[in-house]
């Protein structure tokens, strides 16, 4: 498999470097990047971080309204998905102290969803976070019960944000993980079996949500 393929549909890297969504390999500012490349893992990975810090940073897709570290963008014209990405701090945004405000936040972001889009009646969520307790416990238990795995998922950071930190340090176990099972076997249709951790995808009705936030 060329390089280039490889990094466009097995990896974040078209998104994270400010390419958008459509994963078009004629983009100027992709194909300044892929041009780039020499091939060698150790100075393509330091190009590329070179590349992602000269960029500008990504915002969610499509996003419509923000409250503290979530965001939520439209689906349909019936729903609605939150994101949620750390935002600078000292601290871990999902650690015990910090729950309180979390819980604010997604009541302000709720409080958003129905004043800006009164027609969303569901919100959804796909992020390896649904397997975390820190962040579940954020979230109706109706909304966790819904939760079903998605694979083959390679272009989207719900899957390769398991890698990192709220801090965004390295999180050197589950990458040498992954790393390990690509040398055994690198296949396109068994590469999801090396991912400590599968996105979960979720759902419930926005009355769920304002049940559950108006006891908090």
């Amino acid at each position: 498999m060329p390089l280039a393929n490889a990094i466009m549909d097995y990896t974040n890297i078209f998104i994270r470097l400010g390419c958008g969504r459509r994963f078009d390999r004629k983009l100027p500012a992709w194909s300044d990047y892929i041009r780039g490349l020499r091939h060698n893992p150790d100075k393509d990975a330091e190009y590329t971080l070179a590349v992602w810090q000269s960029r500008p940073p990504v915002a969610p897709p499509d996003m419509v309204g923000r409250s503290g570290c979530f965001s939520f963008s439209l689906e349909t014209d019936r729903s609605a998905r939150i994101h949620f990405d750390s935002t600078d701090g000292t601290v871990s945004p999902l650690c015990d102290s910090e729950v309180a405000a979390r819980q604010r936040e997604l009541c302000g972001l709720l409080a958003q969803i129905v004043t800006l889009t009164p027609a969303i009646k569901t919100l959804r969520g796909l992020s390896w976070l649904y397997h975390h307790h820190r962040y579940r416990r954020l979230f109706p238990p109706a909304y966790l019960r819904s939760a079903m795995p998605v694979t083959d998922r390679y272009r989207n950071m719900p899957l390769w944000g398991q890698f990192l930190r709220w801090d965004g340090s390295l999180r050197a176990e589950r990458a040498s993980h992954l790393y390990q099972h690509i040398q055994v076997e690198f296949h396109p249709s068994r590469l999801a079996t090396g991912f400590p951790l599968q996105p979960l995808a979720v759902s419930a009705p926005v009355t769920v949500f304002q049940a559950f936030y108006a006891r908090r």
